[in-house]
């Protein structure tokens, strides 16, 4: 009896998804902003830190995307409105999609 090859599943590709919704990066985000903004996010609406996102908003990076801001509002809005038990899955996915652009 011939067996057959297992199949390997790559898990790549489904944490790269868009599971939530976002809407698409600002153009030309870098990296960095993109991991100071979730990072801002988190401390604020997962560990209680106030104030986090609208110091992030004031910095010259988050600035200098320009019509970055935009979106950046309304990702926030997102994970505001989200339940809290889903927010720190919902900025691993974000920081995933959103860090394979640069």
């Amino acid at each position: 009896m011939d067996q057959q090859p297992l199949i390997q599943v790559d898990a790549e590709p489904e944490r790269t998804q868009n599971r939530f919704g976002f809407p698409e990066a600002p153009e030309g985000i870098s990296r960095q902003v993109v991991s100071d903004f979730v990072e801002a996010l988190r401390a604020e609406y997962v560990n209680g830190v106030n104030n986090s996102v609208g110091d992030f908003m004031g910095s010259d990076a988050a600035q200098a995307t320009g019509g970055g801001m935009e979106i950046f509002d309304r990702v926030e809005q997102q994970i505001r409105e989200m339940n809290p038990d889903n927010r720190n899955d919902a900025l691993d996915n974000l920081s995933s999609v959103w860090g394979k652009f640069e």
